[in-house]
């Protein structure tokens, strides 16, 4: 019988962690996990539940997206963004709409043709089946707001 050679170390024996110990790591793994959560779903995404057919057929009821709340510190919104807002009669419920006019253009429907500054846009986005007709204004977009459709 052969003896172990004398330059190999016993392993050393596994300490338990004691409850405290471990419950306060595990309180610290969870306080940072939240708390990356916060600072992502506050500054760059946020999810959202679409609610309604009115963006049809881009958007379906009851779909789940999540919604870049970052891109817009850094880049304008443009004609034909889709954007989500905070309805003005009740602000506990949100909007999903996609930009049609710009601050100070003038916005008219005529018969369901959209026509931006005496321009009619086209929208390729609307299928027929999902065109409206009817009309409205012409209206002048206030200085810092938009036209949504």
């Amino acid at each position: 019988m052969e003896s172990a050679p004398d330059n190999i170390q016993p392993k050393p024996e596994r300490t338990a962690i004691p409850l405290r110990a471990e419950l306060r790591i595990w309180s610290r793994d969870i306080l940072i996990a939240l708390g990356l959560a916060m600072v992502i779903i506050v500054f760059l995404y946020q999810p959202v539940k679409v609610e309604g057919t009115s963006m049809a057929p881009l958007l379906s009821d009851q779909e789940r997206i999540f919604i870049n709340k970052f891109v817009y510190r850094v880049e304008a919104i443009e004609r034909g963004d889709v954007v989500v807002f905070w309805y003005p009669v009740d602000p506990t419920k949100s909007f999903i709409k996609r930009v049609i006019g710009l601050p100070g253009e003038l916005v008219e429907i005529s018969y369901g043709r959209v026509i931006v500054d005496g321009t009619e846009l086209d929208e390729p986005y609307v299928p027929l089946p999902f065109a409206d007709h009817h009309s409205f204004g012409p209206a002048r977009v206030p200085g810092g707001q938009y036209f949504v459709l």
